[in-house]
């Protein structure tokens, strides 16, 4: 592969991520339409993972368009990730069941709502931590 193709296959595989975020945006909304929960008395809050999510991915694509292989960049297209999941999970969670209803519900939708309740962890510390350690030339001081 040469060295003008390798730009240009980073800056795929980071826009096809983030359009896949977008979908899972999507798909949440839809379903917050479809199965209204109560949660949504504080939409704000649920809609900023939206946003942060959008945010982090037109951040990521901006920088590895210039950079592909900068490790800021590739942070940001994980932390978009992560937002755009927990925000498919709280916008459906009319669709999966409120929480009392976990001890009925499948050992699928319990799983769902196991990762979700530890994915916030990994979105609130990659950026406290890892994307102020490699800001800004993408490599350790």
């Amino acid at each position: 592969m040469t060295l003008q193709k390798r730009p240009t296959l980073a800056k795929r595989l980071a826009q096809s991520i983030i359009g896949f975020n977008l979908l899972l945006i999507l798909a949440g909304l839809v379903l917050s339409i479809r199965f209204p929960v109560d949660v949504f008395s504080e939409f704000g809050f649920v809609g900023s993972w939206a946003i942060a999510s959008i945010i982090y991915g037109v951040l990521a694509v901006l920088i590895i368009t210039r950079h592909p292989g900068h490790v800021v960049g590739w942070l940001f297209v994980i932390e978009s990730f992560l937002m755009a999941i927990m925000s498919l999970v709280a916008f459906g969670s009319g669709f999966l069941g409120e929480p009392p209803l976990l001890a009925e519900a499948g050992f699928a939708i319990r799983l769902v709502f196991l990762l979700t309740e530890s994915i916030w962890i990994l979105a609130l510390f990659i950026p406290l931590t890892l994307i102020l350690q490699f800001f800004p030339d993408g490599r350790l001081p």
